[in-house]
């Protein structure tokens, strides 16, 4: 056991693994060794990789607004204002279709989202400033938001 152990160590130092990725190699190989082998695991062999907690990037408004405005193709400004501005997921921005939003409540019905529960997100102002710009808005009437060019 000790032999492979010392491979493993091996691997790890000269492929440059991220500490995430090392966790996840060694919970597998911990995995494979009791439930497989049916041998001990001693965790002071191979400890888990402590690892820094980071802060996502998080842009201001106003690098949110260039990125918006710098797009060309109105559906895809559309798609990115609905996404940043209601906090949508990708797959519900595509099935996203003009009748689940609600202009009077500025909030939008959510079909069949994640563990396909409907729920209700928030229409921003400028969302909806970009949705019903009117050569996009024609043809929101008949189609969900990604399909077609």
């Amino acid at each position: 056991m000790d032999n492979y152990l010392n491979s493993f160590r091996e691997m790890i130092s000269l492929r440059g693994l991220t500490d995430r990725t090392i966790n996840c190699a060694i919970s597998q190989l911990r995995f494979f060794t009791l439930y497989v082998l049916h041998k001990p695991w001693d965790d002071t062999q191979l400890p888990m990789r402590r690892f820094d907690e980071y802060l996502p990037f998080v842009p201001s408004k106003q690098e949110v607004s260039i990125l918006i405005d710098s797009m060309p193709d109105l559906k895809q400004k559309a798609m990115v204002a609905l996404m940043y501005s209601s906090g949508l997921r990708i797959g519900e921005v595509c099935h996203h279709r003009y009748e689940d939003i609600q202009r009077k409540n500025m909030r939008i019905h959510i079909r069949h989202g994640k563990n396909r529960s409907d729920r209700y997100a928030i229409l921003s102002k400028r969302a909806l400033d970009v949705l019903f710009i009117p050569p996009y808005c024609h043809y929101q009437l008949t189609h969900c938001l990604c399909y077609g060019k």
